[in-house]
């Protein structure tokens, strides 16, 4: 990773100033040379961790994390087009990905540290799985994207020892798409069990958690297990309340709500009348035409959501 070490340098100087502390002050106090103090200040060197550990008591501030700010615009960049892809892979927004996989492609060949680089590699096979998937329903190929992708930080990954290693966020969502994959090519024992690691596995403040639990509320629905698919959707619906993700809330209220019309539990009503508020505070008329054909036609509730919807 390149930093911008000249301006860190002089901030650090001024910051030292500030202090009234001078060099040899801040040797006494930290035990960081007289030398290797002038060597950062002039921007001659990428301090060490333990270093600006040692100074961060010193200066009164969080050296470490302030050197982040003085990083290379291209990873700069590479965390702004990293937001742009999940927000749009977590909605949905498939069609729109390409110009973003350009940045991330170029910008995967600009950054200097291996480690965001090998990240940039893993989120772009990971897109292009997606696209392969959603969009091209090309399902083989995308799997073996999703297997390169995790192979790529995880070289020993297989479907018989998934559940022996440790994942970064990224190997995470890889993860979950592999298991959507399986489900898709009819392996629907696998595609859940995928699935109730993955639940396991994150922690409940983890922003994938509602889609979690929306996908284990529909295969559980699928197979006929409504308690356990309303108790998903439940979990999902505290998580989006809680964390303030609202724009999660619709689908898993949706959700819920087929699971209580098959247990001809009549809180359906109430469930998916709530989907379809929430999609309109939301502005997601697509979900809300979803569901609103979905109650006519597969579900056959006779509750006319579509009336209530625009007078209640």
């Amino acid at each position: 990773m390149k930093y911008n070490l000249d301006c860190f340098g002089q901030y650090l100087r001024e910051l030292r100033g500030k202090l009234r502390l001078s060099q040899s002050d801040v040797y006494d106090f930290s035990g960081v040379s007289e030398k290797t103090l002038r060597r950062i200040e002039a921007g001659k060197v990428i301090p060490k961790f333990e270093t600006l550990e040692a100074l961060s008591s010193i200066y009164k501030e969080d050296l470490n994390l302030l050197l982040l700010k003085y990083r290379d615009e291209a990873y700069s960049l590479f965390l702004d087009v990293q937001g742009n892809l999940e927000r749009k892979l977590n909605e949905d927004d498939i069609v729109n990905l390409n110009k973003n996989l350009k940045e991330l492609s170029y910008l995967s060949k600009t950054m200097q540290n291996d480690y965001y680089v090998l990240q940039a590699r893993q989120l772009i096979l990971l897109t292009e799985a997606v696209i392969f998937y959603k969009l091209d329903k090309k399902f083989s190929e995308a799997y073996y994207k999703l297997l390169d992708a995790i192979k790529l930080t995880t070289s020993d990954f297989n479907l018989e020892n998934y559940a022996d290693f440790p994942y970064s966020s990224m190997e995470v969502r890889i993860l979950m798409n592999i298991a959507f994959i399986l489900n898709k090519l009819g392996d629907k024992e696998k595609y859940i069990e995928i699935m109730e690691f993955i639940f396991d596995y994150i922690e409940s403040s983890d922003s994938i958690y509602p889609k979690v639990c929306h996908n284990l509320g529909v295969a559980y629905k699928r197979a006929k297990k409504y308690r356990k698919a309303i108790k998903f959707a439940e979990l999902g619906i505290q998580h989006c309340k809680r964390n303030q993700q609202f724009n999660g809330l619709p689908i898993l209220y949706y959700g819920k709500g087929v699971a209580e019309f098959d247990l001809q539990d009549n809180e359906y009503i109430r469930s998916i009348k709530k989907a379809i508020y929430l999609c309109e505070a939301c502005g997601n008329k697509k979900l809300k035409s979803f569901i609103l054909s979905k109650c006519k036609n597969s579900l056959k509730t006779p509750y006319d959501f579509e009336a209530v919807c625009l007078d209640d």
